[in-house]
């Protein structure tokens, strides 16, 4: 039923959904193994989609941790409202994450495809992202191609890829931190 949900979305908006396939549980574990959850108290996750990697990071998630969730998607928004005290979900664009927060994610996940932005809406949106996270912080995100590796490497000074199979499609995982 949530593949269903999913394509669905993305046959209305495809721009905004990026992908017609969610978030495999494989990369949605992968994410998660580049995360410290002893560590990070806030966790951002932007386009969630349905919640694969959701459902992931609340496993790992300390009890008095957060995992704030912004989905632009009111389709999909709706089918993220999770009874759990740590979890805080905006139907909203991720380019409005620095109206929510201040210098206190400990690590932003974008799931937005970002290669169909603009350099400059690129740059817009990882000036938002670095304006919420802390010092140390790291921004991951998930992407379908290589084709913005060079812009994030402009935009963070370090950047490291990794590449997972067990996707549909395949898919790049990027870690950047300043």
């Amino acid at each position: 039923m949530d593949s269903i949900i999913f394509l669905r979305a993305f046959l209305k908006n495809w721009r905004e959904v990026g992908s017609p396939f969610q978030t495999s549980n494989h990369a949605a574990r992968k994410v998660c193994d580049f995360i410290d959850f002893q560590k990070a108290k806030t966790i951002v996750e932007i386009g969630p989609g349905l919640g694969n990697l959701t459902r992931e990071l609340l496993k790992r998630l300390a009890p008095d941790s957060r995992l704030i969730l912004f989905e632009i998607n009111e389709d999909l928004c709706a089918h993220l409202r999770v009874e759990d005290p740590r979890v805080a979900v905006f139907n909203r664009s991720g380019f409005d994450i620095d109206s929510v927060l201040d210098k206190e994610a400990d690590c932003v996940i974008s799931e937005i495809p970002i290669a169909t932005m603009s350099p400059s809406a690129l740059a817009g949106f990882y000036s938002a992202v670095k304006r919420v996270l802390r010092a140390g912080g790291s921004c991951i995100q998930l992407q379908l191609s290589l084709i913005s590796h060079r812009e994030l490497k402009r935009l963070f000074r370090d950047v490291e890829v990794f590449f997972t199979f067990l996707n549909v499609p395949p898919i790049f995982i990027y870690r950047c931190s300043d």
